[in-house]
């Protein structure tokens, strides 16, 4: 499952971000994500320090989300390699759909049919590796 990034935008230290009042501890870079609870992502994966891969890094969610989108630090990334279109990965290859499922105590039969509307689905009969 990947999610657009939408916009990056600096942010102070001290800066108030999202519905609860998550505040930023450090200057930083938030990539705001086409990607949110109408997705269909369960409760469990915004509770568990929740990490998405954009170009080859782990980066931190923040505890914040709405309906629509949620806000990645990408911070600790070179700018150039997070620009508005950049995709995010929830899971796929690293997570894969497996591995990401029993982190949240879930079947992954369970999170695909979960997946919202809005989501465009891509099918693929053959991965590469594959037999």
């Amino acid at each position: 499952m990947l999610a657009p990034v939408l916009a990056v935008t600096p942010h102070p230290a001290g800066q108030v971000l999202g519905y609860s009042g998550f505040r930023l501890a450090r200057d930083s870079r938030i990539a705001s994500l086409a990607l949110g609870y109408a997705d269909g992502l369960p409760e469990a994966f915004w509770q568990n320090a929740p990490q998405l891969r954009i170009a080859g890094q782990n980066c931190p969610v923040l505890p914040d989300l709405s309906m629509m989108q949620c806000f990645v630090d990408v911070t600790d990334l070179p700018a150039a390699a997070v620009t508005p279109g950049t995709e995010a990965e929830v899971f796929g290859t690293a997570p894969d759909l497996n591995h990401f499922a029993a982190g949240l105590g879930l079947k992954p039969n369970y999170l695909l049919t979960q997946i919202g509307g809005l989501c465009h689905r891509r099918y693929v009969t053959h991965l590469p590796g594959d037999c």
